[in-house]
């Protein structure tokens, strides 16, 4: 768990943070978004100590960072920046393996580490010896979660790993980390300013402007009303469509929707899978220009899946 409790941060005369309360569960994603200079970095990079405090008190898993020397702390704190910092004389290989050869893991270990976390990432083997410069840029931001996450540390800090990329490799970043998430659940803190990235990582939203945090809870929490006008402008009135990229069709609950009673195609090129986000279904009711479209169910049935049951999927999961 991390706990920050009253934390103030100031530049001189200009405050970075104004007395910030936040917690972050075990196993949970808290995703910091906000507009530039509103203090989203600033408070990532006091939680291993990176930026020191004015006042206030920063927990790590029940005890107070203060009492930890930086770089103790910080080999127990994975740390993944835009633009990677791979050591560029280093293999992949070396690269993943700093921080355990640091802690004096057994080679042993560090070898059994590095291939699973490549193979977790998506990392062919066969790029183990392959330096930096060898790279394209998903690939090395892949090698860099993999450092971030090599000595296995409870807590994961990630300052905008993604920004860097063009928009094909960055979805299908997320996408790798949702899975490592899914499998390892570190308790991870993650600065972004993309409001459609927050919703698809997140646990919970935390927006934050001029060194405050305006609000915070699950992605679904702001898909209702909501009542501060800089939050509802910075988040856009589109944010319910990017909310739906978050859930699938299973999360309907397809087994208990009726049947498709209407000829299906023999291509059956509008049928959907149980597998594809609600904005996909969405997209293909406009495309199709339907109100409702069939999807196959895990267990092989056809299913009709109508405008109003996205439209109510969404209002529930906006009063969680």
């Amino acid at each position: 768990m991390i706990r920050l409790t009253q934390v103030y941060k100031a530049y001189g005369a200009q405050e970075a943070l104004k007395g910030v309360d936040l917690e972050v569960p075990e196993g949970q994603c808290a995703v910091l978004i906000g507009p530039s200079g509103c203090g989203k970095s600033t408070l990532l990079k006091t939680i291993n100590r990176m930026v020191g405090i004015n006042a206030g008190r920063i927990e790590v898993n029940g005890k107070n960072i203060a009492d930890y020397a930086p770089e103790l702390l910080r080999r127990q704190i994975g740390y993944c920046i835009q633009g990677v910092g791979l050591f560029p004389h280093f293999n992949v290989h070396d690269n993943i393996a700093v921080v355990p050869r640091l802690l004096k893991w057994p080679e042993s270990h560090i070898e059994e580490r590095v291939k699973a976390l490549m193979e977790m990432s998506g990392l062919p083997d066969a790029y183990r010896l392959k330096k930096p410069r060898e790279l394209s840029g998903g690939e090395a931001q892949r090698v860099g979660v993999c450092r971030a996450l090599a000595a296995d540390p409870p807590v994961l800090l990630m300052d905008e790993p993604f920004g860097a990329v063009d928009p094909l490799t960055r979805e299908r970043l997320q996408l790798a980390f949702m899975e490592i998430q899914r499998a390892l659940r570190k308790t991870v803190v993650f600065v972004t300013h993309d409001v459609e990235e927050a919703i698809l990582l997140a646990d919970r939203v935390v927006l934050m402007n001029q060194g405050l945090i305006l609000d915070a809870g699950a992605p679904g929490k702001f898909a209702g009303d909501i009542e501060d006008p800089f939050v509802k402008s910075f988040l856009g009135s589109e944010y319910p469509l990017k909310l739906l990229k978050r859930f699938s069709a299973r999360d309907l609950g397809l087994e208990k929707l009726p049947e498709w009673l209407e000829a299906i195609p023999e291509s059956g090129n509008i049928v959907l899978q149980s597998d594809v986000s609600l904005k996909e279904v969405l997209s293909e009711m406009m495309r199709l220009g339907l109100h409702a479209v069939p999807i196959e169910s895990e267990s092989g049935r056809f299913v009709r899946v109508e405008y109003d049951d996205l439209a109510n999927y969404l209002s529930e999961v906006s009063k969680l």
